[in-house]
């Protein structure tokens, strides 16, 4: 392998790292914007094809630069030959022209916004002010840079002695586009003082425009150290900051001209429905319209959304759209929110339950909800760093090797996708807090209907409180890890009964996250999406840049057979258990069905989308990490428990480096364990409102001011405490408890899955008419839901699943060795036997009690 380091003198590697996360967090900024505006207006304006425009011309711009950073930014000149001072400087010179057309097209874009928003005519006098200053700006700027020096090498300000001075030049340019972004402030406060709202909303709505401050601050700090640093005798090495903050301006202005999109994406796509009202430029602006009518939306010629109101009273509707259209408006009808949450409602009705939780997600946030509790990219570090380290011999690991692990990764990725469209096919037919075992209740035959909801039910709840247990377990021991990384002579005294308290203080943490304000978890999840995205960007750029990297053989050809199996096949079956751990608790989601508005599209989509984002992130952090593994044994000495946080530190040639990225792991692990936490839950709750759980008068309770059942998450909580207990007098007996959560998971996945193939052939389950009667509920009629896949396509993915789900609940069993010691021993199939065992025997005492009884309905109502 590759072993050359990062020479410490040299800052190119760590300008790349900027340019691009600061590029990729302005293109996730405009995908916000876009998203948006085709979301509720199916189209695109002006301003949105100028501002595609712009992040292209500064896609352009950092291909430029970067390529300039590669041939000595950051470095000493003294070090370079001329080469690649020319190459830098013309690099430089093309970088310069991109980035002027960026931020003129970005102020362009803002001016053809307000245009649309604005029907003022002094506005838009002042307006066409902005766009002419811009333009001839624009002119002026372009033209110095093309010919700052004579010809033949215009770029080279160095050799070349016929040059402008390019202090007062770019002073000039700097002046000028800070100038402007006053008067776009000015011209925002001029516009939103004239709308119709309380004050507290105006500052709000003025607060989110004059974000754009934020550039001239940082246009300011790049001015006044460009000044302080040209004319510089080491060029190369003193323009790195000035260079870093022009970055930071290009970034910020498309972030800034996207900020207004950013809340209307993260609240109106959530159930499916556009509130229009969060649109910039309608005159009651952010209003928010939430309860009862519907919404009527106005819109421009050009499809751009003026004034939102209240539907009109039904004797004026035809009148006063009659006359929007005779001003040449258009007008579309829309649905409140308050419609959708009634359909929901009556959805939930139809399946015989009664809606008692408020519906405090939507699309965004449980599309967080689903991401974070699967975090793949993050998890895989920990089976990366395990699996490869059989390269240097270590045995206490699991089979497969590098290539093992990435193959296998990619087996159960499609294997996941499979399960994941039959799961939202059923969800989408009964969106429950029951989730797997309401399903089987409903397809299962009646003459063990009750016995395999009742069993399935179990299983899901085990496997559940089972990943509570070992989330929070995992989110204490990275602490752990951290402290280690940080001051390495706590390896001395580190004891299992530290990483209990730190369980004890997660779980605790996340109780209350979970219970303090309904609305809190939602709002949680939906701003730990963001991190968890740009947390990834954050982590594998210094990896893919600073590291030293292996061969492709290493990662793509290196197989290692550490648990002496026969066949390197097997070897590869037991080994591929750890990445199926990854992609465990994808389907958080559904059992947070009675909480989603919209539930019967938005889960499957949320699902669906989840898994695609946390498996795409998840293979480029396998991959880059994999090339990034130069000398485990090392990492594994240093933290044996999280090698990758050594990794990092050797990554990035610093231990304050590869603590924050360490750190952003330990929180989205702590978030999983969150939404770990609120679904196990929920699965408590539903199975104790059909009176299926010992306790269950208790447990189905809900509070009156969260909405929350708050005894099924204390019962959560107080069980992964009870089970943690285990840990302080031997790890390997408290992960023989917590390995039972694959098989309790695929094994009621696999039971529903079954009974949906089972009908789907059968052709027992119809199209879904709109009457109020039963449905998919026990012993109703079946009926499909709105997403599914139909056709010899469902029936070869169904299919295809219940397959995988086979092969995978078949080696959830088997140790990792093939020589079994009680220290290897894979004690979940003890912990299996034992609450399917419990399951049958308190099924059975539930059935004595009812046969005993005249209330029929005294247990287990399903």
């Amino acid at each position: 392998m590759d072993t050359r380091g990062v020479p410490p003198n040299n800052q190119s590697s760590i300008f790349q790292i900027l340019l691009w996360f600061l590029f990729i967090v302005a293109t996730l900024s405009l995908i916000a914007r876009i998203g948006t505006k085709l979301a509720m207006t199916r189209k695109l304006n002006l301003d949105d094809w100028i501002m595609l425009a712009a992040q292209s011309a500064y896609l352009a711009q950092c291909i430029s630069i970067s390529l300039g950073a590669s041939q000595g930014l950051g470095e000493p000149m003294s070090s370079l030959d001329e080469n690649a001072v020319q190459n830098f400087l013309k690099a430089d010179y093309t970088s310069f022209v991109f980035q002027l057309i960026t931020l003129a097209l970005i102020k362009w874009s803002i001016s053809a916004s307000i245009q649309q928003i604005s029907p003022s005519a002094v506005h838009q006098r002042l307006n066409w002010i902005l766009r002419m200053v811009v333009g001839l700006w624009l002119l002026s700027a372009l033209s110095t840079s093309l010919f700052q020096c004579s010809f033949p090498a215009p770029w080279d300000y160095i050799n070349n002695t016929e040059c402008i001075n390019r202090r007062a030049w770019w002073a000039y340019v700097s002046v000028i586009n800070i100038g402007t972004e006053f008067f776009i402030v000015a011209l925002y406060c001029l516009i939103i003082g004239n709308l119709r709202m309380s004050l507290v909303r105006r500052s709000v709505v003025l607060l989110v425009f004059s974000s754009r401050l934020l550039i001239i601050g940082i246009a300011l700090s790049q001015l006044a150290v460009f000044l302080d640093t040209f004319p510089s005798s080491d060029l190369t090495m003193d323009l790195w900051l000035p260079t870093i903050l022009n970055q930071a301006t290009l970034s910020t202005s498309v972030v800034t001209a996207s900020i207004p999109y950013l809340r209307p994406f993260m609240e109106s796509l959530e159930s499916g429905v556009a509130r229009v009202e969060n649109i910039p430029g309608s005159e009651e602006e952010l209003s928010h319209v939430r309860a009862g009518p519907r919404i009527l939306m106005v819109f421009n010629t050009s499809g751009h959304p003026i004034l939102p109101s209240r539907e009109p009273d039904r004797r004026n509707a035809n009148m006063e759209t009659a006359s929007l259209e005779e001003k040449g408006l258009q007008t579309v009808m829309k649905p409140g929110v308050s419609d959708v949450s009634s359909r929901d409602d009556a959805t939930l009705t139809r399946l015989g339950k009664k809606p008692v939780l408020k519906r405090n997600f939507g699309f965004m946030s449980i599309l967080g909800f689903s991401c974070t509790v699967l975090i793949t990219w993050e998890g895989s570090l920990t089976s990366i760093t395990a699996s490869s380290s059989l390269a240097t011999s270590d045995a206490d690991t699991v089979s497969g090797g590098p290539s093992g692990l990435l193959y296998g990764f990619i087996v159960v990725w499609i294997g996941t996708l499979s399960v994941f469209a039959t799961l939202s096919e059923l969800v989408s037919m009964a969106p429950t807090s029951g989730g797997q075992y309401h399903w089987v209740s409903m397809l299962a035959p009646s003459s063990c209907r009750k016995f395999l909801g009742y069993l399935t039910g179990w299983l899901a709840i085990t496997g559940w409180q089972a990943l509570v247990a070992s989330g929070s377990l995992v989110t204490g021991t990275m602490i752990q890890g951290l402290i280690l990384l940080t001051h390495p002579e706590y390896a001395a005294v580190m004891k299992n009964w530290h990483g209990t308290l730190l369980l004890w203080a997660v779980v605790l943490i996340s109780y209350g996250i979970n219970t303090a304000v309904g609305s809190l978890l939602a709002k949680f999840e939906g701003l730990v999406l963001v991190l968890h995205i740009l947390g990834f960007f954050a982590v594998i750029l210094p990896l893919t840049l600073l590291s030293p990297h292996g061969s492709a053989k290493d990662v793509f050809d290196t197989w290692v057979n550490a648990g002496l199996w026969q066949t390197q096949g097997l070897s590869f079956s037991v080994g591929i258990i750890g990445s199926v751990f990854a992609f465990l608790g994808g389907d958080c989601a559904i059992h947070m069905s009675e909480e989603i508005r919209n539930a019967a599209m938005v889960v499957p989509r949320s699902l669906m989308t989840g898994l695609a984002i946390n498996g795409t992130l998840g293979f480029a952090m396998m991959v880059a990490t994999l090339y990034s593994l130069v000398d485990v044994g090392e990492a594994m000495t240093e933290n044996p428990q999280y090698p990758f946080m050594s990794i990092f530190r050797h990554a990035v040639g610093s231990t304050a480096g590869a603590t924050v990225m360490s750190a952003l792991v330990v929180v989205m692990s702590f978030s999983a364990t969150t939404g770990c936490l609120a679904s196990t839950s929920r699965i408590y709750w539903a199975f104790a409102r059909d009176r299926a759980l010992p306790g269950w008068r208790v447990l189905k309770k809900i509070s009156p001011r969260t909405s929350i059942p708050e005894y099924a998450v204390m019962v959560t909580v107080f069980i992964a405490i009870i089970l943690s207990l285990v840990n302080i007098g031997h790890a390997a007996a408290f992960n023989g408890v917590i390995s039972i959560s694959i098989a309790g998971l695929f094994g009621s996945y696999l039971i529903a899955a079954s009974l949906l193939l089972y009908r789907r052939v059968a052709g027992d389950i119809h199209v879904r008419d709109d009457d109020n009667s039963l449905t998919n509920t026990t012993g109703e009629k079946l009926t499909w839901g709105p997403w599914r896949l139909s056709g010899t396509l469902g029936i070869a993915n169904n299919a295809f699943s219940c397959v995988y789900l086979t092969y995978v609940f078949f080696f959830s069993f088997w140790p990792p060795f093939r020589e079994v010691t009680p220290q290897n021993f894979n004690w979940a199939v003890l912990v299996f036997g034992t609450v399917v065992s419990f399951s049958i025997v308190y099924y059975m005492i539930l059935r004595l009690e009812a046969s005993g009884s005249n209330k029929a309905n005294l247990t287990w109502t399903l």
